[in-house]
């Protein structure tokens, strides 16, 4: 997968643990993430969104793009209250969903945080776990 798969991909968005296994390389904060995204990118040559939403000492949830030429950042607070399992999955198909509806690399990632972070915002309690609503009231398009 690492050397047939990603190569031919737009982007890849590995989540802090999936970056460590591509790179070898554990961070604990945010401000490391721009190196990391480069060395990523670097191995693979693909635009590479690695998401810090399992840094929870910070004070947002910070995702880094690096596209080949230049870092751009996007952050939303974070949600009191809300374990992101099945955030990933929700991400990237809002990417490929903005990406498809014609917006560039850059507004399809700030779309689809605005969109994941109502999600998050509007999630509601099914059973013991808090659950993602998917259609939240907010679309930005």
């Amino acid at each position: 997968m690492l050397t047939k798969l990603i190569p031919i991909g737009n982007l890849i968005t590995p989540n802090l643990d999936e970056a460590e296994i591509l790179s070898g390389k554990k961070i604990n904060t945010s401000a490391e993430m721009p190196d990391l995204a480069k060395e990523i990118f670097e191995k693979f040559k693909v635009p590479t969104l690695l998401k810090g939403g399992h840094l929870q000492n910070e004070k947002v949830a910070i995702d880094v793009l690096y596209d080949g030429k230049k870092i751009s950042k996007f952050e939303k607070p974070f949600v009191n209250g809300f374990y992101p399992h099945g955030t990933g999955c929700t991400y990237s198909s809002a990417i490929a969903s903005y990406l498809a509806l014609g917006k560039n690399l850059i507004e399809a990632i700030d779309y689809a945080k605005e969109y994941l972070h109502a999600a998050i915002e509007q999630s509601y309690i099914a059973g013991k776990d808090k659950t993602l609503n998917h259609t939240p009231l907010f679309h930005k398009t």
